[in-house]
This record gives C-alpha cells, sequence and structure tokens, in this order.
C-alpha cells in the first residue's frame, strides 16, 4: 500500500513539474504574442518584441527590444525603441481578468518626435490611443439571448484590466527631426519619468490606457526641456489637451515642479558646501601666509644684520683706502718736487751752457764781421788805386 501511494506521489510530482515546465517553456511566446498584438491593436500600428520571459516564482516578465513603427505619414520607420523592460507582478492575479502590477521599469527607450504640418507623430500616436481607449472603457453589449444558451452565459466582460503601482521611464533619448521650424537634429535626454497608481481595484486600466499615459508622460518630459524650441513646446502642449489625461497632466507637473524644486535644492546645497569649503580654503591660506611671512621677516632681519656687518666692513675698507690714498699723494707731490727742482737746475745749466755759447758765437761773428770789413775794404783800395 505504501509503495502505490509513493509511486502515486511521484508520479503527481512529475505532472506537476512537467506541467510548470511547460508554463515556462510556452510563457514567453504567449507573453510576445500578447504585446504585439495588444499594442498593434490599442496603437493602430505595428508593434513587435524581439522576446519575452518569465519568472514563475518571482512573478518577473522581461521584455527585451520592444518597437512601435511610426503612425502612417511619418518617415522614421519607428516612433519608440526599447531595449529591455522588466515587470514585477503579483503572481496570483496573473489568472484573473485584473492583473495587479507592483512596478514596471522602462530602460533606456529611443523616442522619434517627429513634426509636420499637421502635428506631431507622438500626438497622432496619442490620438489612436485615445480612440482605443474610449473603446475600451465602453461597456461590453449584452449578447442576444438564443434558447441553446442565455445572455448571462455569453457575457465576457471588458478584457484584461490592469493595476499598475507605480512606473518608472529612465534615461529617455529624444530625437527630434522637423522642417516646419527651421532647426532639425536636436537631441534630449530626459529626466526620470514616474507614474503611480495607474487603476485602481475600483477602476482598473485597459492596456490602451496605460500606453496613453506613458505616450503623455514622455511628451510632458519633453515640453518641460529648455532645449526643445518654444514652437514645438507649444504644439506638443495643444495634443496634450485631452479631457481624460488631466489628472495625468496634473501628477506630472508636481512630478516635474518637485524635480526642478529637488535640482534647485540640491545646487544651492552644492553651493553652500563649495562656500564653506573656500572659506577654509582661504583661512589655510591665511595662516601659510602668515607662517610665510614670519619666515620672510626672520630672513629679511638675518639680512639686514649681514648688511650692516659688510657696511662696517665697507666703512673700515673706505677708511683704509683713503689713508693709503693719502699716502700716495704725498709720496707723489714729494716726487714731483723733486723732479721739479732737477729740472730747474738741469734748466739753470741749459741757459748757462747756452748763454756762453752765444758769447762765444758773437765773439766769433764780430772777428769775421771785422775780417771780412777789412779785407773788402782792402778789395777797394786795390780797385781804385789802380
Amino acid at each position: 500500500m505504501k509503495k502505490k501511494l509513493l509511486i502515486a506521489a511521484a508520479a503527481l510530482l512529475l505532472l506537476v513539474v512537467g506541467g510548470l515546465i511547460g508554463v515556462v517553456a510556452y510563457s514567453g511566446t504567449l507573453i510576445k504574442l500578447g504585446v504585439e498584438q495588444g499594442g498593434t491593436q490599442a496603437m493602430k500600428t505595428e508593434t513587435t518584441l524581439g522576446s519575452a520571459g518569465l519568472s514563475i516564482f518571482a512573478g518577473q516578465v522581461s521584455l527585451a527590444n520592444l518597437n512601435v513603427r511610426n503612425p502612417e505619414g511619418f518617415k522614421d520607420e519607428f516612433v519608440f525603441s526599447v531595449g529591455e523592460t522588466s515587470v514585477k507582478t503579483n503572481l496570483g492575479s496573473l489568472m484573473s481578468d485584473t492583473i495587479e502590477v507592483e512596478h514596471i521599469r522602462i530602460a533606456s527607450p529611443y523616442v522619434s518626435l517627429e513634426v509636420s504640418r499637421d502635428g506631431t507623430n507622438l500626438g497622432a500616436l496619442l490620438g489612436n490611443l485615445e480612440s482605443s481607449r474610449q473603446k475600451a472603457d465602453q461597456p461590453a453589449p449584452p449578447p442576444a439571448e438564443t434558447e441553446e444558451q442565455p445572455a448571462e452565459a455569453k457575457d465576457e466582460g471588458p478584457g484584461t484590466q490592469l493595476i499598475v503601482r507605480e512606473l518608472k521611464i529612465t534615461d529617455a533619448k529624444v530625437k527630434l527631426t522637423q522642417t516646419v521650424f527651421g532647426e532639425s537634429g536636436l537631441e534630449l535626454t530626459l529626466p526620470e519619468l514616474k507614474l503611480t497608481d495607474v487603476g485602481t481595484k475600483q477602476d482598473p486600466a485597459s492596456m490602451a490606457r496605460l500606453m496613453q499615459e506613458v505616450v503623455a508622460a514622455i511628451m510632458a518630459g519633453i515640453i518641460a526641456s529648455d532645449d526643445l524650441p518654444p514652437e514645438i513646446a507649444a504644439l506638443l502642449r495643444g495634443e496634450l489637451m485631452i479631457p481624460s489625461l488631466d489628472a495625468l497632466k496634473a501628477q506630472l507637473e508636481a512630478q516635474l515642479h518637485a524635480g526642478l524644486a529637488k535640482g534647485e535644492a540640491a545646487l544651492k546645497a552644492g553651493l553652500d558646501e563649495a562656500k564653506g569649503q573656500l572659506k577654509d580654503a582661504e583661512g589655510k591660506l591665511k595662516a601659510k601666509a602668515d607662517e610665510l611671512g614670519d619666515a620672510v621677516g626672520e630672513k629679511t632681519g638675518e639680512l639686514g644684520e649681514k648688511a650692516g656687518a659688510l657696511g662696517e666692513k665697507a666703512g673700515a675698507l673706505g677708511g683704509a683706502a683713503g689713508e693709503k690714498a693719502g699716502e700716495t699723494t704725498e709720496a707723489v707731490g714729494e716726487t714731483a718736487g723733486e723732479l721739479g727742482e732737477q729740472a730747474g737746475e738741469k734748466a739753470g745749466e741749459a741757459s748757462e751752457t747756452v748763454g756762453e755759447k752765444t758769447d762765444e758765437l758773437g765773439e766769433k761773428a764780430g772777428d769775421t764781421v771785422e775780417e771780412g770789413k777789412k779785407k773788402l775794404g782792402d778789395k777797394l783800395g786795390g780797385l781804385f788805386g789802380k
């Protein structure tokens, strides 16, 4: 008996494990088909998903390479491209008509914003989703009764609904393509966008409503950018004027204002910290300057003392040089006097010699003249005597 029970328990365990393996194996394909069909139907443009995975026990769904084709009339291939999206669900709600989602994380989506004369591609997508949302929010008409089956048995209800506690979009990149207002090719990085309580137990959200609020949040983030041309901001703002989005717009405005306030507070705190650091640095520099001033003062005093000693030495050397110069001057004067006396004596001797020579020459000249006269008289006497 025990052996049979063990065999039955083992068989049951194998069935359960096999069932779980089958669910895991086929859940990715089912999720992929659901996202593609639901997105295409709600946005009225082709939606494709690369792959999907489900962690049964964690209630975690992962989506990879989600692409939404541009609405008709726009040039870029895709309006949205998302590499990775993660969804955390309440596991027990997956089999019910209302799926409870703890959070959705959309990481680094690429958004193509195109502007034409008729509006933007995001505005066209938002209009498609509004139409789908209104249709989804309408109660299903009661089916006609037949003899075989009463009306109550065929009431299918509004379909799968959602309650999303939190949705975050991080690091969204937006590329602007337009020729209507001049400049094109602008690229923006949006701040973190967060939606909370999309759908409640009393008023669950349709897939179209969830997608519409995601598109509207991205449009609001683009409008808030300081780099966006004001004409395009005004155009997007006009496209967001949909009554069903009033509550969402109020939430987003509060969030963006809170983000700005938080940024300003962080900037102020950073400036205050910088001022404090500058003040500390100023105090340290002043203390260092005082130390350097004291050191320079000490060095200046030492140099002054050395300069005084050098001055004394220079004075002593100057005095010695003066004495030496005086002695040299006296010696030169004495030598000059001696040389003057010797020169006078030599000059006197020379004068006496010149006088004597002059007298001799005078005497000789007188004798010569007399002889000349005599000879001349003799010559003349001889001439006249004859």
